[in-house]
């Protein structure tokens, strides 16, 4: 997770400055109309925007085989869950590309469109997921918001924190 980003600048920090009109309407669509929040959880202190739930958003359904291509939950669990995969942190989420367990979507755009159709009809669809009715600026809007979630703290490929010990040595 990488913080200090200019979502917890604004929310947190109480920076007003921080966000873009954009990315501020695009907090509002997160948290309201397109009801990202329900699963992307912002605390009252802090945010994984996460809600450390599994849930079914028919991105494995196969509509033609009528199967799961991938079960998901199902696989290591009962058949009953299959389809259910856990809801990812957004933290850093304009920097790790492509999207969804299994890569499907390759931009936040992308995304942003399969929410909007209310993803894909699998039998055990959550009922969270519905049309959301977005309109091309909303989406700007919650795209503008998505990238304020990168933080200032810089990664390699491995996934290990950069210029740590620099930081750590300045203190």
């Amino acid at each position: 997770s990488s913080g200090n980003s200019a979502f917890d600048r604004y929310y947190y920090g109480k920076d007003k400055s921080a966000l873009s009109k954009l990315a501020q309407q695009g907090l509002k669509l997160f948290t309201g109309k397109a009801e990202c929040s329900k699963c992307h959880t912002i605390g009252n202190d802090y945010s994984l925007f996460l809600d450390y739930k599994y849930h079914d958003l028919g991105v494995s359904w196969d509509l033609v085989k009528k199967e799961y291509g991938d079960r998901g939950l199902g696989e290591i669990s009962t058949d009953d869950l299959s389809g259910r995969f856990l809801t990812p942190s957004l933290r850093n989420v304009a920097l790790t590309p492509p999207y969804m367990h299994d890569g499907s979507l390759k931009t936040l755009a992308e995304v942003i469109d399969f929410f909007d159709r209310g993803g894909i009809q699998s039998p055990r669809l959550d009922p969270i997921m519905k049309p959301l009715g977005l309109t091309a600026g909303e989406k700007k809007a919650l795209i503008a918001f998505l990238e304020s979630l990168t933080g200032d703290q810089n990664y390699s490929a491995a996934g290990q924190r950069l210029n740590y010990q620099s930081q750590m040595r300045s203190r």
